[in-house]
């Protein structure tokens, strides 16, 4: 695996695509960029889940980058940031 692949830069966003027309929710979701452009999109049962995790991915994998590499210097920040982006993910607080 290529670690040092480049990806589009975050911030990312979710939106809704679609709206399912008997439930009134979004049917899946397209990602897009902090310029509007396309990243991907979601379907599926998970689609919700996916969409806020794939719209974290940028702030998470910076926020792992920065714990791994100074995680004495930097500490409290460091875990807030990671925090905030496992938040954003909807994967934390794990109940």
């Amino acid at each position: 695996m290529n670690m040092s692949a480049e990806h589009t830069p975050g911030p990312w966003m979710q939106k809704p695509a679609s709206i399912n027309p008997q439930t009134g929710e979004p049917f899946h979701y397209y990602i897009f960029d902090a310029t509007g452009e396309f990243v991907c999109g979601t379907w599926g049962k998970a689609h919700v889940g996916n969409a806020n995790l794939i719209a974290a991915a940028p702030e998470l994998a910076q926020a792992l980058a920065e714990a791994l590499s100074a995680l004495n210097l930097r500490f409290d920040h460091t875990i807030q940031k990671g925090t905030a982006a496992l938040l954003k993910a909807g994967v934390w607080p794990n109940d």
